[in-house]
């Protein structure tokens, strides 16, 4: 049995609206913005070039290079050379990057088991449906995050 009625998308978009905040405070006791976690999240799964990157976090190129900036004085994120591209520029997420991830991912985690508990929703059916709603995301989006009317990729 579904966790979320596919009759009533906007009570689930609603939902994860309210669960975001989570995010966006066991971000913020990291001392990351959600942008920066969102790049970090992406670049810790695989080295990433900027303009690869920019689509995924789908941002302008000019804001990446922002956020990034940060996350490199931070000591967060490094640019590496590309192997055999004289050019070509990798970003890789440093020791520190993961550690401020893990500290993000054990906040969330906690903050999450707590709602998780006091909702008596029971967690394993929950992330199962909710993997399957990523799913359902990433064939609706692409490879790019942001959702058109419609359905399909920009």
């Amino acid at each position: 049995m579904p966790v979320f009625s596919t009759t009533d998308p906007v009570r689930v978009g609603r939902a994860l609206a309210r669960l975001s905040r989570l995010l966006e405070q066991a971000s913020s006791d990291a001392g990351l913005t959600l942008a920066q976690y969102r790049v970090l999240v992406f670049v810790a799964d695989r080295p990433e070039r900027a303009s690869a990157l920019a689509v995924k976090v789908d941002v302008r190129r000019a804001t990446l290079s922002a956020i990034v900036g940060g996350l490199e004085r931070a000591g967060l994120l490094q640019r590496v050379a590309v192997e055999g591209d004289g050019r070509g520029v990798q970003l890789q997420v440093t020791p520190e990057g993961r550690a401020a991830l893990a500290m993000v991912d054990g906040t969330l985690g906690s903050r999450l088991a707590d709602v998780i508990a006091a909702g008596a929703v029971a967690g394993g059916t929950l992330a199962a449906e909710l993997e399957r709603m990523i799913a359902g995301f990433e064939a609706v989006c692409g490879s790019s995050e942001r959702v058109q009317t419609g359905g399909g990729a920009r």
